[in-house]
């Protein structure tokens, strides 16, 4: 499975675009759609260096995601869990419990609207979607 340019679409608009490097809120270099790989300060690039940085940085979020998730999953979960690897890196993500609730046979599904309420301010819109599913255990 790779993600789907709905997916590329929704985690462009959720890490937003900047063509100037710029520190973020955990203090590291960042650049385009939210990448970190090689960024210096003062560093500028052009849109499709941008477009590039995020095939090329998706990629490994996509290889975690197959590698991690041994269940049968749709493509808008897989999509939701690339968005997830991409923002708390592959090793958290291998260890989250999200996917050791995944390879204990839970799947996602409909949810209460009560799921993410805390959090960072960054993840809210995320997590507004993300209500819309919550896990649920599998026979």
């Amino acid at each position: 499975m790779k993600l789907s340019p709905a997916g590329v679409e929704a985690l462009k608009q959720y890490e937003g675009l900047s063509l100037t490097a710029y520190r973020d809120s955990g203090g590291v270099w960042t650049i385009g759609y939210g990448s970190t790989r090689d960024v210096r300060e003062g560093m500028r690039i052009s849109q499709a260096e941008a477009d590039q940085r995020f095939l090329a940085d998706t990629e490994w979020a996509q290889a975690a995601v197959r590698t991690d998730v041994v269940v049968p999953i749709t493509q808008p979960q897989f999509d939701a869990l690339v968005s997830l690897a991409y923002n708390i890196g592959a090793g958290a993500f291998a260890k989250s419990t999200l996917v050791r609730l995944l390879s204990a046979r839970y799947r996602l599904g409909p949810g209460p609207a009560s799921a993410g309420r805390r959090g960072r301010s960054c993840c809210r819109p995320r997590r507004q979607i993300g209500r819309r599913h919550q896990l649920h255990q599998i026979g």
